[in-house]
């Protein structure tokens, strides 16, 4: 179950006795006795006046959260299902459209056969939804936002907990940790830099973004009584929801699941995920030969398909960076060190090839291919074999390409709480991002247009030798030019 093969939901059902989900969760904290006894006082889930629920936990990494939502699981008598980002994806981390995707199919209870938690084979009664528990960080109203919505489309109760222990205490808990499905765990001093860069952006819960009811935690032991009387709470919830039922499975909510259905079975067909290949150099870069340099912040390696003679790539390190739908709506003004950092790391590698900055580009793409956040540092001549398409010019010559001085701008000049909204402009729908780059090419050096990729790369070689790299004329095309 750690790996979330099966919902919980689905294992009440089928085990013999609760020994077989003590073993299931044997990592878990056990909790008292006493609780266990008033927990077996409330209507189970055969009792007719329980609801489904959407709670959302809060927290910044090692608060509680994943614990806590494992014992709802396991402990609570109405059915819960923990929707974790950081394993959605068959043990993977994932996107926020996933655990929606995945919360609202589970409070319809229509979770589908072949879902990304690997639940093959085991059949669902549509009838009974379950109440679903959401395992992210949620620090900010932007982050809830979209789980209130769901919950106020399928007319269910929407609830808030709010997990606060000191920081030391998450801290000391992210360094005793044997294992974490995100991979978040150990003594490294990079983790409580990012604990404490998570507890800066959280923003205080508030009934006015939604919901039904708000309750904050700080204890940390299962046995003490705040985290007693807080569980009780949330087991409560289904029982004295206000029955409004889920209601039935509409045309689009059925086109949601097939559409997951599909995803997965392609995934499956795919093999590994080649969209987190980023993120396995950020975890362990001393694993791979193909790694240049690496140290807390980031970690560099060439382009494995290089757009031009020199194509590195500088991927920041911390799974925080690869569970967005695009890393730049994630950032925040304490992240404004690494960005800068990483454009050293740039200019070094420039320096090392005795060439100036001046002759490259250093950016992001709008909607990248690659999940972990990483900057491009590309040379301006775009001579490679590997350049092949409209698409792969386009991606670095238009405003498809973002770079790096305007995200740092961006971001410095937003006040706290407000960096989303400030790089909203930077964000690009698919269909956006798809027109853009099948717009016709232009010579980046004297602005023509090329109708095609032979044409562009004849242009290329009669154009001024020197004018590919002539900064004055490249930013007619990208604005980076000198600024970095």
């Amino acid at each position: 179950h750690r790996s979330c093969k099966v919902p919980t939901f689905v294992l009440k059902s089928i085990a013999t006795d609760d020994d077989d989900l003590d073993g299931t969760f044997a990592h878990l904290p056990t909790i008292s006795e006493a609780l266990k006894e008033r927990l077996a006082r409330l209507p189970h889930q055969q009792d007719p006046t329980h609801g489904v629920v959407l709670l959302v936990l809060t927290g910044v990494q090692g608060s509680g959260k994943s614990t806590f939502g494992q014992l709802l699981e396991r402990w609570a008598p109405t059915r819960w299902t923990r929707i974790c980002q950081d394993s959605i994806r068959n043990g993977r981390p994932g996107t926020r459209a996933q655990c929606l995707s995945q919360a609202r199919a589970a409070m319809l209870g229509v979770l589908p056969a072949s879902d990304p938690r690997g639940t093959q084979g085991v059949e669902y009664n549509p009838e009974a939804g379950s109440s679903v528990v959401v395992d992210r960080t949620n620090l900010t109203r932007e982050q809830r936002e979209d789980f209130v919505k769901l919950a106020q489309e399928l007319q269910v109760e929407c609830h808030a907990i709010h997990l606060d222990p000191q920081i030391e205490k998450c801290i000391a808990r992210v360094k005793a940790r044997e294992y974490h499905e995100g991979d978040f765990f150990g003594k490294s001093p990079r983790l409580a830099s990012i604990i404490h860069s998570s507890r800066r952006s959280y923003q205080t819960l508030s009934k006015q973004e939604g919901f039904a009811s708000i309750r904050r935690m700080s204890a940390v032991s299962v046995q003490d009584e705040e985290f007693e009387a807080a569980f009780e709470f949330a087991c409560n919830l289904p029982v004295r929801a206000s029955r409004g039922r889920v209601p039935d499975v509409d045309a689009s909510t059925q086109h949601d699941i097939e559409a997951l259905e599909a995803s997965v079975a392609k995934r499956q067909r795919a093999g590994p995920a080649w969209s987190e290949a980023l993120a396995h150099y950020a975890r362990k870069p001393a694993a791979f030969t193909e790694v240049l340099r690496s140290d807390d912040l980031c970690v560099t390696v060439e382009d494995k398909y290089p757009k031009a003679r020199y194509h590195w790539l500088i991927i920041a390190r911390g799974d925080q960076f690869g569970t967005m739908p695009s890393p730049l709506t994630g950032l925040r003004k304490a992240d404004i060190e690494l960005l800068r950092h990483m454009r050293t790391a740039a200019e070094e590698l420039v320096a090392s090839q005795n060439m100036s900055t001046d002759q490259f580009s250093m950016g992001f793409h709008r909607l990248p291919s690659m999940r972990q956040l990483h900057m491009h540092v590309i040379s301006l001549d775009y001579v490679s074999p590997a350049l092949k398409t409209k698409k792969h010019w386009n991606s670095f010559t238009t405003e498809f390409f973002v770079p790096a001085s305007t995200v740092i701008e961006i971001l410095e000049d937003a006040l706290p709480g407000t960096e989303a909204r400030a790089l909203k402009d930077l964000l690009i729908s698919e269909d956006s991002a798809e027109m853009i780059l099948k717009e016709e090419m232009k010579c980046c050096n004297c602005g023509a247009t090329l109708k095609n990729m032979p044409a562009l790369k004849s242009h290329q070689e009669q154009c001024t030798s020197q004018a590919s790299f002539d900064p004055t004329l490249h930013s007619k095309r990208s604005p980076e030019g000198s600024a970095e």
